[in-house]
């Protein structure tokens, strides 16, 4: 992991500890529908900050919750060299 990368993981954490629930534990397991992220607004306001943290656009095929379900999984879909989101199928 270089050191941009690093510093991006930890942004990503410091904005969800933001948004969480006080006194909230984020750990890279930590489920974020489970109490974390809980309406839609907020998960929009979370990839409006991907796409800024990585100056790269999120293709709408790779908003599948999937990719969101913990901070692991986000850091594999976007944050990684050889990062690599599920996609979404056209059947849902």
């Amino acid at each position: 992991m270089n050191d941009q990368t690093a510093e991006q993981i930890e942004s990503l954490r410091e904005w969800l500890l933001d948004h969480a629930p006080e006194g909230t534990e984020i750990t890279e397991d930590t489920v974020l529908a489970e109490g974390i992220l809980i309406d839609s607004f907020q998960f929009v306001e979370l990839l409006v900050f991907l796409e800024e943290l990585r100056d790269i656009p999120i293709d709408s095929e790779d908003m599948g919750l999937d990719n969101f379900r913990t901070l692991r999984t986000i850091i594999e879909a976007f944050l990684t060299p050889t990062a690599e989101p599920v996609k979404v199928s056209a059947d849902g």
